[in-house]
């Protein structure tokens, strides 16, 4: 992440410029409930739960209650974007706060 972001955030800034919009970093995971954890800091995560239908993968991830709103974010910004990224890098259709 040191990498990513640059001294003092110079390369975070300079792709801010570059593209015109606000930059998020989250730090990767292969580890499917690392990952979650990831995008739901700093709300904390209990548990993460995935569920296999015929054609979809659902993931339930398990909020301490007082973080619900946090995880959840604005307008549900936050969920949208863990739906986004759990979809590009680990195929999930469905993102659920528990």
């Amino acid at each position: 992440m040191g990498v990513a972001i640059g001294k003092s955030g110079i390369n975070v800034k300079k792709l801010r410029k570059i593209i015109g919009k606000d930059i998020e970093l989250v730090a990767y995971s292969d580890n499917l409930e690392e990952l979650v954890k990831n995008l739901m800091s700093p709300a904390r995560v209990r548990s993460v739960k995935v569920v296999n239908t015929s054609s979809k993968k659902s993931v339930y991830i398990t909020i301490d209650p007082q973080d619900k709103g946090l995880a959840i974010g604005k307008n549900g910004r936050n969920v949208a974007r863990a739906k986004l990224i759990l979809k590009r890098y680990m195929d999930i259709d469905n993102v659920v706060i528990v």
